[in-house]
């Protein structure tokens, strides 16, 4: 083995250790639809496994963040890693049979919803630990109440979330916001995909935001993978493009999104970003006496 390569290996672990919560953890694929606030007709999407022989390449490497940065990356996967089980069967957005939820299951992801006339926003309204607390108590709003959206009242579960107020909370932002306010709070970067960094959001208005949570670079400084968290139907997910990916090529950023009327927003105090350790989703490097 060249020096030049142990090298290479000695510096990724390092930035493994110091990247820990930055490491992706999807597995399976997963199929979502994106949902605009006007309720148009969504896009299916499939997502994908991160590539093994990718992440563990000794010439691939985390982007560098700041703490704010890591902070906004925690704040998204609370959303994304939740894990629960429905104690009965709950219908999910606009009642599609692909979006219901069964009974005895697991699901990973706060269910995707638009409650602005009923219902509850999580985690903005209702914690991520009352969440759990509501979907195990069989008698709660879960399953005995529905949330209607503002725009043509789509229904929806009673305790969950939207693409917006998903990158509000990942923001850690004063109030939830919508895809229309989100720009408010950050700088407008372009649409090149070489312009992304980890925290901007990719938004457009009216349409659907989703936020970038990891970006791989190889030893030449190209970019070769991003990681996408975002809420939409039926649970909030996190999603892997890479240049390597049949199904999601890294390319595909650009085409679908960026050269669509979608641009890169950067929020403007994102180094000042705090977290707050849930029990109901602990994180890595993450230190309870209650959940360990």
């Amino acid at each position: 083995m060249s020096a030049r390569k142990r090298l290479l290996q000695t510096v990724l672990a390092a930035l493994l250790c110091a990247c820990v919560i930055l490491t992706p953890a999807l597995t399976g694929a997963v199929q979502a639809e994106e949902t605009d606030d006007t309720g148009a007709a969504p896009v299916t999407e499939e997502g994908n496994n991160m590539d093994d022989s990718l992440s563990a390449d000794p010439g691939v490497w985390h982007a560098s963040v700041s703490q704010g940065v890591r902070n906004i990356v925690r704040r998204a996967y609370q959303l994304t890693d939740i894990v629960w089980t429905p104690a009965r069967d709950v219908e999910g957005w606009k009642d599609r049979d692909a979006n219901r939820f069964l009974a005895g299951q697991s699901y990973t992801g706060i269910p995707y919803g638009q409650p602005h006339r009923s219902g509850s926003y999580v985690p903005w309204q209702t914690g991520l630990t009352e969440f759990l607390q509501y979907v195990n108590d069989p008698n709660s709003a879960m399953y005995t109440g529905r949330a209607v959206s503002q725009v043509l009242q789509n229904p929806s579960p009673f305790y969950s979330c939207e693409c917006s107020a998903f990158v509000s909370w990942a923001w850690g932002l004063p109030q939830r916001e919508t895809t229309h306010t989100l720009g408010q709070y950050a700088s407008c970067i372009g649409n090149q995909l070489s312009d992304l960094q980890v925290g901007d959001c990719i938004l457009r208005e009216g349409k659907h935001v989703r936020l970038v949570t990891d970006i791989l670079y190889d030893a030449e400084n190209k970019l070769v993978a991003v990681e996408i968290c975002e809420e939409r139907e039926p649970v909030a997910r996190r999603i892997w493009y890479s240049a390597g990916s049949a199904e999601l090529p890294l390319s595909l950023l650009q085409t679908d999104y960026l050269d669509k009327g979608y641009d890169i927003y950067r929020y403007r105090d994102r180094d000042a970003v705090g977290y707050t350790h849930a029990c109901a989703v602990p994180q890595e490097g993450d230190v309870c006496p209650h959940c360990g």
